[in-house]
């Protein structure tokens, strides 16, 4: 879905799908946390993934 919003809007709209986008993997910290998963796998697997997606969210749409 991201990847239609850059060819149809641009840049600026495809920072503002990402930065939404990284609910996910910020749910999904969540359910892996509260069912048994380790801080560790949390932490560099579904965090890491949200901040990416924020950090390059941020820089695309201040571009």
């Amino acid at each position: 879905m991201p990847v239609v919003v850059l060819a149809a809007a641009g840049s600026h709209a495809f920072g503002w799908a990402l930065l939404t986008a990284a609910i996910t993997p910020l749910g999904d910290t969540v359910i892996v946390r509260t069912n048994g998963g380790t801080l560790h796998h949390t932490l560099t697997v579904h965090v890491a993934t949200a901040v990416v997606l924020v950090v390059v969210g941020v820089v695309l749409i201040l571009r």
